[in-house]
């Protein structure tokens, strides 16, 4: 449901004693054909990372597991390279966009050298980090309806997409008994809307 708390989900799912349900929860998400990054924001716009070290890596965990059984493009040899490298991607977008950071931020040299020897004992090819690392500098992972921009729009577009499937058909009716109470559910947001306009 779309109209779920996304931090209460994600601590949710992260406890222990309900990895059956994160199991679940990850098995919904088609992976196929995307890069880990692309992967990762699409799993992480349903639900808020928790701030706990051993719940995100249960969370990495079975995302991983799931990423390296899709049919996704080569580049991760295994499920410890993709977490290592899920993680990794975590670090760059913290790191990116963390307004407490007051280091030098991360350059993709450094991020290829974090990396260095974990795809499988050898390295994860230079191409595929730069395009990971220009995805997360161009666009931070965080949830969609905290975004201000088009990704947000677009995001908030598919949740109303994703609410419309369980309201039923519209019917019309040859009334008017119906009026007031619409009125009383709508004239507030109306009146704020236009004047806002």
């Amino acid at each position: 449901t779309s109209r779920i708390s996304k931090s209460m989900l994600g601590e949710f799912i992260s406890k222990k004693g309900n990895e059956e349900i994160l199991e679940a929860f990850v098995a919904l998400f088609n992976f196929d054909g995307k890069r880990i990054d692309e992967a990762l924001r699409e799993l992480l716009e349903s639900f808020r990372l928790p701030g706990e070290s051993p719940l995100i890596a249960r969370i990495v965990t079975v995302f991983s597991e799931h990423y390296c059984a899709s049919d996704v493009p080569e580049g991760v040899a295994d499920k410890d390279s993709a977490f290592v490298l899920t993680y990794a991607i975590i670090m760059l977008n913290t790191d990116q966009y963390n307004p407490n950071q007051k280091q030098t931020k991360m350059t993709p040299m450094d991020f290829m050298k974090n990396l260095r020897g974990v795809n499988a004992k050898s390295d994860f090819a230079p191409e595929y980090l730069q395009d990971i690392y220009d995805s997360i500098k161009a666009n931070e992972i965080i949830l969609p309806d905290e975004h201000d921009n088009k990704h947000g729009f677009d995001y908030a577009w598919k949740e109303l997409l994703l609410k419309t499937e369980s309201a039923g058909s519209l019917v019309i009716c040859d009334t008017n008994i119906f009026d007031a109470d619409m009125f009383a559910a709508t004239w507030k947001p109306v009146v704020a809307t236009l004047s806002y306009v």
